[in-house]
């Protein structure tokens, strides 16, 4: 049993170790801007947003990462305008490790409410699913589009809204 255990890790470790030479070490950090479109007839028109994401890609295949940002919603409807402050779990998976690589992403997470107090919704989880391409500009820099759907979901019966999101944003591999 301590010699099938013993090649178990041997094997991992060295998996491990074959992956780590054939990419970027270190973490990536990057900025996404993008914009979520109205699905429905709730809700605003739709919400800007903007994020912050750090995360390690494992292998040529799989990313896992954090992400904060700040979405500003009810812009042109003429209510007050809410900024909501989402904190989420990133993970990413890459068909290939080419000079465009397309991938699919999703997102999971909490996302707070400004205006919470103020009478504004309670704060919601949220989740995110898109399809994009990472095109790699260097070998230190990655350009990301994407496009897929999101929704949050009030913690308080507060109901829930759905959108279209589209997003671009840059990677650095350190």
């Amino acid at each position: 049993m301590r010699k099938i255990l013993f090649f178990l890790i041997s094997f991992v470790m060295m998996s491990l170790t074959s992956f780590a030479q054939e990419g970027h070490h270190g973490l990536d950090y990057g900025i996404n801007l993008g914009y979520g479109f109205k699905v429905g007839t709730e809700g605003d028109d739709g919400r800007p947003l903007a994020s912050l994401n750090v995360g390690k890609r494992f292998n040529e295949h799989f990313y896992v990462g954090g992400e904060f940002g700040v979405i500003i919603s009810s812009l042109r409807t003429g209510k007050e305008e809410t900024r909501y402050l989402p904190l989420l779990a990133v993970g990413r998976v890459y068909s290939n490790n080419s000079k465009v690589s397309p991938f699919t992403e999703g997102k999971v997470g909490f996302i707070f409410n400004t205006q919470a107090d103020n009478g504004g919704q309670a704060h919601q989880i949220g989740f995110a699913i898109s399809e994009g391409l990472a095109i790699k500009a260097s070998n230190k820099f990655d350009i990301d589009l994407s496009a897929g759907y999101g929704h949050m979901f009030g913690l308080e019966h507060t109901g829930s809204k759905g959108c279209i999101l589209l997003t671009a944003g840059f990677k650095c591999h350190f």
